[in-house]
């Protein structure tokens, strides 16, 4: 620790005194011996505000905030306005009794002081939420600001009237608010994504596999906290005394036995319990009403046909409410308009053909079944984490992994297209296992937490069929993504989770690929039955700022007009993949070694979440919001190699770009597997729509086109595939 830093942490300590002080002079009594001491609220108020301080404080000097002492000082300014401004609450509160005396005309008052303050914090509201991430703010779209601040204005009242003129709900939806907001700031700065619907089934994942990341914060989180004090420093005026009436004629009553005292109590307790259920009535009205500025927004983003390819940008360009409601509303999978399953059968066996008619490609696939039928290969299937060559995004002197680009004995090999960045492995994992694509599941969600599998058809169950036994394997809990329902769902016998790793060696997030691949050979060398095995490695996981790597292995790239910081990142990244680029050499040399015919399938899973502000920087001159510069950054790559002679194969690398969801056909037509109808349709659909992912779709000249554009050359494709789709997905769910 620094002196800067240590002198910077007394900033909020200098606001801790002064609401201490405050709170004992309050305490003092005045002249004339009048008590201004405040009540037990009230200083329950500025001890609230002293903790936020001392939390503050704490945060500077553990080296959390890495922002600026001015900022800090802010900070500690409002909090302690906040919390001094608190402490008067009875003092104005008894003025105003003084003033109004009682009766209908005090009350009506009162509501409207209050309804003022209530509007007020919406308004502030906005902006704690807001502004920790969205550093556009000011250039927010209006319709969509105007949404979300109804959305915030409504559900600021429903609590108002929901706690009977209390302010305890505005208070807690004022912080959940805050505190939404600074959940948006790390997983925008540590995944480079934005919060979406599905995320909430994954919390525990997120925890799981947050180990090693920076959680350090920047002004903007001061920032808002500081626009929040000052919001609950309002709010502290909300009722902030009982009228003074109605103790002393609570006392009369009591003191009074009298049949007309009898009856003021019971029009006491009459007019209590109509005006509880007036405030629950007005409550449910704003809750209704909150409700329609939801599907209002929904609305507005669907007919703007917002795009969340890069969901930051769109989230930044329409606020967090709005984006997210948004996206809620599309979370259920929807039929494909006038769909029958006699037709979306019909369109399959029709897809179906287009493969069988591909002579050329049929008559090697029939070589490799009938080979099959006698020599059953074994079957590994190596999802690498965040594994990419990202020398596609621009030249800066990396010219991708040296190993895994000089095979030239592979069975296939190219591009592959995917639905997701800097996250998501799972969906690349349902793409994969299943054929189906995310482009009709859609955008913010996570099917192995939403639905069940049972009756979905996947690569493990098809293999099992065929007398494989079936294993995943994946470093980390069992519990991420429900794989240890999942996997059984689909059809898998055994999950070596991180039990199955104790002792095995790390490499920067977690047990090395080499240490899966051992695992791999174990079972290859154990069982000489055929095996199935999909391997779920760990070690290349976000972030990148962990600093872990001995110095004498971390490459030195580096890109024009990027921070050090930024560099730093880029290179433990580039490490990384180096890293898994001699894992993969060392499971290639194994797999020679063996007495036994083996398929390996090899593919990333995603690029890191760096790859989108690497993307802008190494190619300036490119339209950031255009398709073809986007699609650069949802891509990784693949091989499928063999350690023996597949029949009527070449095996010379064959070059061909594909998506994900085609990835286990394609590996099935090179092993000779004997095809399912669905992985016939998706190699005969694949012939004119090579790529199709969440984000575009691909012609066979490399043309991108968005999934929803219905004037495309792709549309009767998409179309098609969306009912096949949903034909052996969606309708199973």
């Amino acid at each position: 620790m620094n002196l800067g830093t240590f002198l910077a942490a007394l900033i909020p300590l200098v606001g801790i005194g002064a609401l201490a002080f405050l709170i004992r002079w309050q305490t003092q009594e005045g002249e004339g011996g009048v008590d201004r001491s405040p009540s037990r609220r009230a200083r329950a108020w500025a001890i609230s505000f002293m903790a936020i301080l001392l939390v503050g404080s704490v945060l500077q000097l553990v080296g959390l905030y890495s922002g600026d002492p001015g900022t800090l000082a802010l900070f500690s300014l409002a909090a302690t306005v906040a919390g001094s401004a608190a402490l008067q609450r009875d003092r104005i509160g008894r003025k105003i009794d003084g003033f109004l005396g009682s009766g209908l005309r005090r009350g009506a008052i009162l509501l409207v002081r209050d309804l003022v303050i209530v509007l007020l914090v919406s308004a502030i509201a906005f902006y704690a939420h807001e502004i920790s991430w969205n550093d556009s703010i000011s250039w927010m779209d209006a319709t969509s600001r105007l949404w979300e601040q109804g959305m915030i204005t409504l559900a600021m009242l429903m609590m108002y009237f929901l706690f009977q003129h209390r302010s305890w709900g505005c208070n807690f939806l004022l912080v959940a608010l805050f505190l939404i907001g600074v959940a948006e700031y790390y997983v925008i700065v540590l995944k480079g994504s934005a919060i979406m619907p599905g995320d909430l089934f994954a919390l525990g994942t997120a925890a799981a596999v947050s180990g090693g990341l920076n959680f350090s914060f920047g002004p903007s989180v001061l920032l808002a906290a500081a626009i929040t004090c000052l919001g609950l420093g309002v709010l502290a005026f909300v009722s902030p005394v009982a009228s003074a009436e109605s103790g002393s004629t609570v006392g009369a009553a009591a003191k009074a036995g009298s049949d007309a005292e009898d009856a003021a109590a019971k029009g006491r307790i009459a007019r209590r319990v109509l005006a509880l259920v007036l405030n629950l009535v007005l409550a449910a009205a704003c809750c209704m009403g909150t409700v329609a500025c939801t599907q209002g927004a929904h609305g507005y983003i669907a007919g703007n046909k917002t795009k969340f390819w890069e969901p930051v940008k769109a989230y930044r360009a329409n606020g967090f409410l709005t984006s997210f409601v948004s996206i809620a509303y599309e979370m259920p999978i929807r039929k494909p308009e006038g769909y029958s399953t006699e037709a979306a059968e019909q369109i399959q066996s029709t897809y179906a053909s287009k493969a069988e008619a591909d002579v050329a490609s049929w008559k090697k696939y029939q070589a490799a079944n009938a080979q099959f039928g006698t020599k059953q290969p074994a079957i590994v299937c190596i999802m690498n984490e965040t594994f990419a060559d990202i020398s596609v995004l621009g030249n800066f002197g990396y010219t991708g992994p040296a190993f895994y680009n000089s095979m030239d004995d592979c069975l296939m090999r190219g591009k592959l297209y995917t639905s997701v960045l800097g996250g998501g492995t799972c969906n690349s994992e349902f793409e994969f296992l299943t054929g189906n694509s995310m482009a009709y599941v859609g955008t913010g969600k996570y099917p192995y937490n939403l639905y069940s599998m049972d009756k979905v058809e996947t690569l493990a169950s098809q293999l099992k069929d065929l007398g494989y036994s079936t294993t995943a394997i994946h470093p980390n809990l069992a519990s991420n993504w429900k794989r240890d329902k999942v996997y059984q769902q689909f059809g898998f016998d055994q999950f070596i989770d991180i039990n199955g790793f104790q002792n095995a060696p790390c490499f920067h997030s977690g047990v090395t690929d080499a240490a899966t691949y051992d695992k791999v050979l174990d079972i290859l060398k154990n069982n000489d039955g055929p095996q199935f095995i999909f391997d779920v490695t760990m070690q290349n996981h976000t972030g990148y700022d962990q600093f872990n790597i001995p110095q004498e292995l971390l490459t030195n790239y580096s890109i024009p007009n990027q921070s050090d910081y930024d560099n730093a990142q880029l290179n433990e990244y580039l490490t990384c993949i180096q890293q898994s680029d001699k894992d993969l050499q060392y499971l290639i040399g194994e797999l020679k070694k063996l007495d036994r015919p083996v398929i390996l399938l090899f593919f990333g899973d995603h690029q890191p979440s760096i790859s989108q502000w690497e993307n802008d920087r190494i190619t300036p001159a490119e339209n950031p919001d255009s398709l073809d510069h986007i699609m650069k950054t949802y891509q990784t790559t693949y091989i499928v190699w063999a350690n023996y002679d597949v029949a009527e194969n070449s095996q010379t690398s064959e070059n061909r770009a594909t998506s994900v969801n085609y990835l286990s056909a394609i590996l099935a037509q090179q092993a000779g597997i004997p095809l399912t109808d669905y992985q016939k349709a998706n190699l005969g659909m694949s012939q004119t729509m090579p790529a199709i992912s969440a984000i575009g779709a691909m012609d066979a000249d490399g043309h991108y086109y968005e999934t929803t554009d219905t004037t495309s050359p792709l549309a009767s494709q998409i179309s098609d595939l969306e009912n096949i789709n949903y034909l052996n997905f969606g309708s199973r769910v």
